[in-house]
């Protein structure tokens, strides 16, 4: 990515990503052969049972819903 797409697209996020970040990614561009110091987690990404998971909850919300409006609790 160029110099000025990190200032148009990455700037804008600088507070999500932290001082520590925001730091080693401007002193890369300035200086390329510089260390990352901050620690990069992979990807978060859902698996099927964590999206079925959120579905049992929502069925169960709805179920709860469904009981306490037609018993009027």
């Amino acid at each position: 990515m160029p110099k000025e797409g990190i200032v148009v697209k990455v700037k804008p996020y600088r507070q999500i990503l932290g001082l520590n970040l925001w730091n080693d990614i401007s002193t890369r561009f300035m200086a390329s052969n510089a260390p990352i110091i901050s620690t990069i987690l992979p990807a978060h990404k859902k698996t099927p049972v964590q999206l079925l998971e959120v579905e049992m909850n929502l069925l169960v919300k709805h179920l709860i819903d469904y009981v306490m409006i037609n018993l009027k609790l």
